[in-house]
């Protein structure tokens, strides 16, 4: 979750079940979601002990507060208490440190239960370029001197999830500040916001928001993460809170403590391209991140900036493919059956002492090779991954992962270093991203034209030339 303005303040704290014993401390919120409480009472106090139960699996609590400027919160989910005795911070000595997975702001609540909503709206970053709707309109009358600037807000546009809920696409705007004599400025803001009849627990809904925030991650093609998060309910769950606007802090994946660049040339698609249907591929989209998560992980981890080696990037991207592949196919190397009887054939001539080593080995023996994998994966899309070069690109990827993860001397020739495992880092990101647009219903015909109409992956669809029809 983005947080650029870092959230601090004093306030007091307490249990759920011991309302009156209250302790002095700071709540504070940093980028990336961390939620950190310093409180000024020694660990050992009854009142902070009873928060941690460690002989029963559910010690990990909530905490109440009221804090300065915001009210009441509620701090979810503690997992890590440290003791650091005379900590001066804030005008408080600090002495003990408790983190936490999420806060909720401007929320009250006595039952020591998981608060549910209806509706939780967040943005998320290159919304506002990748759906390109504004209500702005100017009309400049240069003869006259004149300039008109007028606003009509756009209509939400709605969408159903096949997981029974609505996702909306909104549009928010501030009107110019009085008296603008000087000054007129009309700002409009994009959001998200995910609508159930039924109330839900938090993780429901940030859940489906990481998948649209992946989703567009791979559009944009840079890490964009979850920005500002509100909910709210609307029916009896907690009348005390009906339609109030529930601030949220947590943190989320992707996440990327560099703010990420939108450049145009580098969007796949723009939302009007695909608005006729925007509701099956978001569906498809989100299914498919069930089960295709672990790859999308390792894809995700290659762009964050938290692999600093090229040769690590490289060996994480070749895996996130591999993993790619594995999820979206059952294929084995001969018929299940045949390979039965074949291991069963050649551990009965092994010696009984080696057996059970023999044995595990040929456990994953009817698998596809990464070699395999590749060659199955570039295929359909032989255009864009190099034609007559293919093959050497495979093979590439291939001795440089053995190499890499083996340092076989007979390989170190064949291995590529360099400007050109870069290049090949490059081509192995378009691979992934025309597997994205394939997956979420892209036919080759569209995907065409994507690459036309998209630079950066145009550009890196080429560059296996670069690689190899100078050599």
């Amino acid at each position: 979750m983005r947080i650029k303005e870092e959230f601090k303040r004093n306030g007091v704290f307490w249990l759920p079940s011991s309302p009156r014993t209250q302790v002095p401390g700071i709540l504070s919120i940093s980028d990336g979601g961390e939620v950190k409480l310093e409180l000024t009472q020694p660990l050992g106090s009854s009142s902070v002990q009873a928060l941690f139960d460690y002989s029963h699996q559910s010690s990990l609590r909530r905490i109440l507060g009221h804090v300065e400027k915001d009210g009441p919160v509620i701090i979810d989910r503690c997992y890590h208490m440290s003791k650091q005795r005379n900590i001066a911070h804030g005008g408080l000595i600090a002495s003990d440190v408790i983190l936490a997975n999420r806060a909720f702001i401007t929320f009250s609540d006595q039952e020591d239960e998981s608060p549910r909503f209806n509706t939780v709206t967040f943005s998320v970053e290159g919304i506002d370029e990748w759906i390109g709707i504004s209500g702005i309109e100017v009309a400049p009358q240069f003869e006259n001197s004149a300039l008109t600037i007028s606003y009509n807000r756009p209509e939400d546009v709605t969408l159903s999830l096949e997981n029974g809920m609505k996702l909306q696409i909104t549009f928010a705007w501030t009107p110019p500040g009085l008296p603008a004599t000087k000054r007129a400025e009309v700002t409009q803001k994009i959001y998200f916001r995910l609508v159930s009849q039924e109330p839900h627990e938090l993780d429901v809904f940030i859940s489906v928001a990481e998948k649209i925030a992946a989703f567009l991650c791979f559009i944009i093609d840079e890490i964009v993460c979850l920005g500002e998060v509100i909910a709210t309910t609307d029916n009896r769950y907690q009348e005390t809170h009906n339609g109030t606007p529930v601030k949220i802090y947590c943190s989320s994946w992707p996440y990327s403590k560099d703010e990420p660049e939108i450049r145009e040339w580098r969007i796949l698609f723009r939302f009007k391209k695909i608005q006729n249907r925007a509701e099956s591929i978001i569906n498809s989209w989100i299914e498919s991140c069930e089960q295709i998560a672990s790859a999308f992980d390792l894809y995700f981890l290659t762009k964050t900036g938290r692999i600093g080696s090229i040769d690590l990037q490289f060996l994480t991207l070749v895996q996130a493919l591999e993993a790619f592949h594995r999820s979206t196919s059952n294929e084995k190397h001969m018929d299940e059956e045949k390979f039965k009887e074949i291991r069963k054939q050649l551990i009965k001539v092994c010696p009984k002492e080696e057996r059970n080593w023999f044995a595990q080995n040929l456990n994953y023996a009817n698998e596809l090779t990464l070699k395999n994998r590749l060659e199955r994966m570039t295929k359909p899309f032989d255009d864009f991954m190099g034609g007559e070069y293919r093959s050497k690109l495979i093979d590439s990827i291939k001795d440089t992962r053995n190499y890499l993860t083996h340092y076989d001397p007979r390989l170190e020739q064949k291995a590529v270093e360099g400007q050109s495992l870069e290049f090949l880092i490059i081509k192995m990101n378009a691979l992934f991203r025309l597997h994205f647009l394939k997956l979420i219903g892209f036919d080759k015909q569209e995907i065409g034209s994507i690459v036309d109409e998209c630079s950066s992956l145009k550009g890196a669809c080429s560059m296996i030339d670069r690689i190899y029809a100078q050599a």
